[in-house]
């Protein structure tokens, strides 16, 4: 992908010579048919634990609303596979244009690091930030009682001992 978004910037630019073009061409071509002999497309930490949400809730995401918590490189592997099952995704960051970015790339809208109280509760919140995920308790009874699965996929953890008590069976 890092390559073929290169060569396509070059291209636009202009400062792609069509030897060197032609040498790319044929190198992208040969990885994708390489790929096509795989039996399935590899699949992601964020492709598992959307997984594990819909198995353990007993519910399809397809149409269900994600917040995405973090825009980073696991955030956007979330909001992509979650926007390719079919959620709605609002994405929530610590900078509020990489939010942007990230949410507009999917289809989706930003929310604020703690959603509140005041919309409809997400089916699913995944994290992938660094430090801790900083809501209040109204935000966390709010989430509970409306039968939000959480899955937190940062490294340390981002949600504090007595969230993930509280969620129980529905932390991942």
């Amino acid at each position: 992908h890092q390559v073929r978004v290169a060569v396509d910037e070059a291209r636009a630019a202009g400062r792609l010579p069509a030897p060197l073009e032609r040498l790319f061409a044929g190198a992208l071509r040969a990885g994708r048919r390489s790929r096509s002999w795989l039996p399935e497309r590899p699949r992601s930490l964020a492709d598992r634990a959307l997984e594990a949400i819909a198995r353990g809730s007993g519910e399809v995401l397809d149409g269900r609303e994600v917040l995405v918590v973090g825009a980073g490189r696991m955030g956007t592997l979330v909001a992509r596979a979650a926007a390719n099952a079919g959620a709605t995704v609002r994405v929530a960051n610590r900078s509020p244009g990489a939010a942007l970015t990230l949410a507009g790339s999917v289809g989706g809208r930003v929310s604020p690091l703690d959603p509140g109280t005041a919309d409809r509760a997400p089916a699913a919140v995944v994290l992938a930030i660094r430090g801790r995920w900083e809501v209040s308790a109204g935000t966390v009874d709010h989430l509970i009682r409306n039968g939000t699965w959480v899955a937190d996929l940062s490294v340390p953890p981002a949600v504090d001992q007595a969230v993930a008590d509280a969620f129980g069976a529905r932390l991942i």
